[in-house]
């Protein structure tokens, strides 16, 4: 095996790098082999590939796109193995670290990601309208649209420059739902499809290069409701019938430790309770901002009316599992808070607001 392209590069990290690796299969003679199949391994620097497997063409060469891990600083290897595991070769790689306020962009500018400099990572998986005929659409699971949750996440951001003069790290799924369930795992959300398994790789991959950016802070996913109340709801991955038991019953090691702000329920004063439905909670903060809210002190559970408790993003990028990046689900409803461009300023402006409150109560510091 000869390494004929892309070995030894630099690259930001969660994108890919410029020369895509590229090699050659030869037989003892120095005749290229055509057919062999060739597969991917990254073994160092938690990247990914476009491909897992590849069949070397005429030529006996086969490429495929190599993205690297969320660490700036880090080495990564790529190897590659034909079948019969006689030949082998690694590419090696360095990551470099995001820029903040650069624009990154994956495969057909698909995923879209904006970084920041604030330890706050804000995503819309579902705000997306793009719909390439190149990908199928999926025959399973839901495929509605969260109306304005893009717009709405870029106006949160534009609400927290103008208060701290910081952006947050921005993730935006720009491609529809009907092609891409950023919120789920990989076969739900992609269905087969390898564009679409691409994209959300790269969804992921920027979430991660997000949070190990921040190191300690909050994520929040951004999402549409439709139920008949209209308020936010604030997912932490707890059931409504977990916020319905009283504070004593609530305020335990056991269910914080099953809760997507795990960390900082760990460190914070106020314990999960307050965290929940305190005077300094998220919900607190919202409402007196002129958003009801659930949980919160007015609605410290939603009792028997639809609740969405959270979902993939926030349990695989959260604090559930470990980690110092604390992540809250944000359904908001829309008549008020995301139908109008005056009204998803408003919610984004009364979201920054809190946060800015947020911060200094529970994490020991100023959101700046």
């Amino acid at each position: 095996m000869r390494l004929v392209a892309g070995d030894t590069q630099f690259a930001t990290v969660a994108n890919a790098v410029r020369v895509p690796p590229l090699l050659e299969v030869q037989n003892a003679g120095g005749k290229p082999l055509s057919g062999i199949t060739v597969t991917f391994e990254v073994i160092e620097g938690a990247g990914w590939t476009e491909r897992a497997q590849a069949v070397t063409d005429a030529s006996g060469r086969v490429t495929t796109a190599w993205y690297l891990g969320p660490v700036p600083g880090s080495n990564h290897q790529l190897r590659a193995v034909t079948t019969t595991g006689t030949s082998s070769g690694t590419f090696r790689a360095s990551a470099l670290p995001l820029k903040p306020d650069s624009t990154y962009f994956g495969r057909n500018d698909y995923i879209e990601f904006r970084a920041g400099s604030l330890p706050l990572v804000v995503s819309a998986p579902h705000g997306g309208t793009l719909a390439p005929a190149a990908l199928p659409d999926r025959t399973g699971g839901e495929t509605v649209l969260d109306a304005n949750t893009i717009e709405l996440a870029r106006a949160v951001g534009d609400a927290v420059q103008l208060l701290t003069g910081k952006r947050p790290h921005l993730v935006l799924c720009r491609l529809a739902r009907t092609k891409l369930d950023a919120n789920r795992e990989i076969n739900e959300a992609a269905q087969g499809s390898a564009a679409a398994e691409l994209a959300w790789r790269e969804w992921h991959g920027f979430l991660e290069a997000a949070s190990a950016a921040v190191d300690t802070g909050l994520y929040l996913d951004l999402h549409g409701h439709g139920h008949a109340v209209p308020r936010v709801e604030l997912g932490y991955l707890l059931a409504g019938s977990d916020l319905a038991l009283s504070d004593a019953q609530l305020n335990t090691a056991a269910i914080a430790n099953r809760s997507s702000i795990r960390a900082v329920a760990g460190r914070s004063s106020s314990g999960l309770v307050g965290l929940l439905r305190g005077p300094s909670s998220l919900g607190a903060l919202l409402e007196s901002r002129g958003f009801p809210a659930v949980p919160s002190p007015s609605q410290p559970a939603p009792g028997n009316d639809p609740y969405f408790t959270g979902g993939y993003d926030t349990d695989r990028h959260g604090s559930r599992h470990g980690g110092q990046v604390d992540a809250i689900q944000l359904e908001i409803h829309r008549v008020g808070a995301r139908d109008t461009e005056a009204n998803w300023r408003a919610f984004g402006a009364a979201l920054a607001g809190a946060l800015q409150d947020y911060f200094p109560a529970h994490y020991g510091r100023e959101l700046r």
